[in-house]
């Protein structure tokens, strides 16, 4: 099995032993449901991921700073962070995504301040920056105009769908269809060919 998303409420356990059961996964989701005030600590995860050599494209919500010191992230290329409950997180640790050997491809669905915009641009190898929010949001966090105005061809601002959206989403990539990476990969190609 090259890819798995797990999609819903789980408890522990269960999670784990999914994710262990399948070591040889090269593309990995977990789209658990996040409630108003109950932040998903996935640190239990951990060790299950370490031991998945292939992993090359995760999906999920990165509530815990422990997960981008992670030495298994050295092996993602693509990675896409879900959400991000508080503004604070984001201080200081998106620009440890920028010293990834690997990461050409970073989805990021949520706002972000263009300060952090700038900083993950600063990155060699990344190709693709993708900046997601829903549309209520976009100004709560980042200067919409400003993240208008980096001028950069990698970085592509996408409106966030819903829960619904992201697994139709997942579900089209991985049966190799057109999925918000390579929809991004062609506006960026268009962009640089003008």
């Amino acid at each position: 099995m090259q890819h798995l998303m797990i999609d819903g409420a789980s408890d522990k356990e269960s999670l784990r032993t999914i994710v262990s059961s399948c070591p040889n996964v090269r593309n990995l989701a977990i789209h658990l449901p996040l409630f108003e005030g109950i932040e998903w600590e996935l640190d239990y995860l951990l060790p299950a991921l370490r031991e998945m050599p292939h992993l090359t494209c995760l999906t999920m919500a990165f509530l815990s700073a422990s997960f981008l010191a992670e030495p298994f992230l050295n092996r993602l290329t693509h990675l896409h962070v879900v959400v991000v409950l508080t503004p604070s997180f984001c201080v200081g640790k998106w620009e440890i995504l920028t010293h990834l050997p690997k990461l050409t491809h970073l989805n990021v669905g949520c706002s972000m301040l263009v300060e952090h915009v700038l900083k993950l641009l600063l990155s060699p190898l990344l190709k693709l920056l993708i900046v997601g929010a829903y549309a209520q949001v976009i100004s709560l966090y980042a200067d919409k105009d400003a993240l208008s105005s980096v001028d950069d061809n990698r970085l592509v601002l996408l409106r966030k769908g819903n829960c619904d959206d992201r697994v139709l989403d997942w579900e089209k990539g991985a049966n190799g269809g057109m999925d918000s990476w390579v929809f991004a990969e062609l506006f960026v190609l268009a962009q640089g060919s003008e």
